[in-house]
Parts: structure tokens; sequence; C-alpha cells
């Protein structure tokens, strides 16, 4: 293995990797036998088990030991603001749409906090939608009285026209169907 020979300029600053770099813009060492190691994690030395480097300089190409520090997976993802981390969302304390996470306004279920007041209203319009009225006749007028229904009743207007074609389709197969053949 050879020797790498790093020059730097000013210690404080970022010490910049240009050498093989990973796709997502890590700095890579080739050690023997063609297996590769993260440059930052080469410079730093060993790290403690369980533990992940954190760059606090934000530079992924950085390799100085100074602008790294060792965190947990948790500790990292609060830093970098992921907004899947269950660390996260503990810390929201109301729902996206403002209701406050409290006893009255929320429920638990599967593990997963979920907001009552947000849930009970996204049912009722479900349950709307549920109760459209069916095609009793086959006219253009009936049709169109029943899209008017449906709009009235709160479903959106491509939902209400496409059920009641399909309805309409429906209706028309059933009076086929019962048709004696000459």
């Amino acid at each position: 293995m050879g020797r790498i020979s790093i020059v730097v300029s000013n210690p404080i600053r970022c010490w910049n990797w240009i050498g093989l770099k990973s796709n997502t813009g890590y700095g890579l060492v080739q050690l023997f036998r063609g297996k590769q190691v993260a440059a930052h994690r080469w410079m730093f030395g060993p790290v403690e088990e369980g533990k992940e480097l954190h760059h606090i300089c934000e530079n992924r190409a950085c390799i100085n030991p100074d602008h790294l520090v060792e965190v947990t997976d948790k500790e990292h993802r609060l830093l970098h603001g992921f907004s899947g981390s269950p660390a996260v969302n503990k810390e929201k304390t109301h729902c996206v749409n403002g209701h406050p996470f409290d006893e009255k306004h929320t429920y638990y279920f599967r593990g997963h906090r979920s907001c009552r007041t947000c849930n009970t209203e996204a049912t009722k319009r479900y349950q709307r939608r549920k109760k459209m009225p069916l095609i009793k006749s086959g006219s253009k007028r009936a049709r169109s009285k029943n899209i008017a229904e449906m709009v009235r009743a709160g479903h959106p207007v491509k939902q209400a026209v496409a059920a009641s074609y399909s309805n309409q389709r429906k209706y028309r197969k059933g009076k086929r169907g019962n048709r004696k053949s000459r």
C-alpha cells in the first residue's frame, strides 16, 4: 500500500478530498485488494460501536478530523432534520391541519399517533362519497340530474360524472340480459 500525503494550507478550514469520490460526494480511499473505505472515516480512525460520523461543516468531501463528530443514528437524523424520523415527529405539537396533539384530539393505533379530528373529517368525506345515488332511468336528463345531485352533495365533479356513466352501463347491461332472443 502506498503512502498518502496531505498538504494543508489552513488547518481550520475544510480539507477537501481531491481523489476518488463516491456518487454521493464522499471521498474514497482504495485499500488492499480493491477494498474501498470512506476517506473521512479513514482519517478519523476507529468509531465507537453504535455511533456514526457527522460532518459539522456539512461538506461531504471534507476529511478534517476536527470537523467530524461521533453521534448516534437518532442524533444524526435530528441534525439533518429528516422528517420521517420518529425523534422529529415526537417533537411535533400539532397535526398538519393545526389541531393540537393532546388527549382530546389524539389517538394511537399500532404505535402511531394520529389526529382524531382529522380522522373524523376524513371518515365523513368517505361516507359522503359512498352514498352516491344510483341512476334509475337511462335518459340523458336523468343522468344530468343525478350528476347535479352528486355535486350538490359534495362529490367532486369528475367522480360524479364517472360514477354516473358506470351506473348507466350497469343499468343497460341488466336490461339487455332480460331480453328474449328471437
